[in-house]
């Protein structure tokens, strides 16, 4: 059986996947008091890019290094935050779009074999320095978007869990875009590793012309990916996966494979002795 507390550690192992503004956040909530820091290192390269409904040649790769943290305002409400550093090239290579956010437990049901919880997440992106928008290869948009998550999650006393969450994301700078996304998730943990596999889809509601945009943008797309993670003691852990985007427009078809280190504290920790 799985305990509680494995599930609280693996909190911030979907947004390293998915990408902070698509998966948002998760169904795990951190105790008042307790939270989690990771670094993560990713590799993304693409030779395809979908330019409405064609596919154009593309020769992208994109390094970034991001740190991501989950904090335990109180036993019903987290702070989630990440801050991206990417690097396109030489001239595209900066502190990306910064995301705070604050996820709210709604509720939580007990059943016979788990529970089922519901929580909502408000949140804001805003570009974190002046980089370049206008080169052939840019990071971004410098986008300042409001973030809203409605997500229900199961999980069972076995260990496994599922997880659907959808809202919506307007970004109202530079340019208004209203975006719907969906995105299903589904894993297994225990005290000695972790696995997930999720599936993303989004779509914009904006039918204006068809434009490259890089830096995690794009009208639509379908992603899919993976996590494993291995924890090493009580406060620590490594993990590892990727994505690969199946199909969009106005995006890039690029996979990813992304490493990183995970840091967990608790306010009380129990091994420390009065």
């Amino acid at each position: 059986m799985i305990k509680t507390k494995w599930f609280i550690v693996f909190g911030l192992l979907p947004i390293l996947q998915t990408g902070f503004s698509q998966g948002l956040t998760d169904g795990f909530m951190k105790a008042k008091g307790d939270g989690t820091l990771a670094f993560t290192y990713s590799h993304e390269r693409a030779e395809t890019y979908f330019f409405g409904e064609q596919e154009q040649y593309i020769n992208l790769t994109t390094r970034s290094l991001s740190a991501y943290l989950a904090w335990g305002i109180s036993d019903k409400f987290n702070l989630v935050a990440s801050l991206p550093y990417m690097r396109n090239d030489s001239l595209n290579s900066a502190l990306q779009d910064a995301t705070v956010a604050l996820k709210y437990q709604n509720g939580q049901k007990t059943l016979v074999n788990g529970r089922l919880k519901t929580l909502t997440i408000l949140g804001f992106q805003f570009p974190a320095s002046k980089y370049p928008t206008t080169t052939a290869q840019p990071i971004g948009a410098r986008n300042n978007s409001f973030i809203f998550r409605f997500l229900t999650q199961y999980e069972s006393n076995q260990g496994f869990f599922a997880h659907f969450q959808t809202g919506f994301d307007f970004r109202i700078f530079p340019e208004q875009q209203f975006g719907i996304p969906v995105i299903f998730r589904a894993g297994y943990g225990t005290s000695h590793w972790y696995v997930d596999a999720w599936i993303d889809y989004f779509q914009s509601l904006d039918n204006s012309a068809d434009v490259r945009v890089f830096g995690g943008g794009g009208s639509r797309w379908v992603k899919t990916g993976g996590t494993v993670y291995v924890p090493i003691g009580r406060k620590f852990g490594v993990f590892g996966g990727g994505a690969y985007i199946l199909s969009g427009r106005n995006i890039a078809k690029s996979w990813r494979l992304n490493a990183g280190l995970l840091w967990n504290w608790e306010k009380t920790d129990p091994t420390v002795k009065p």
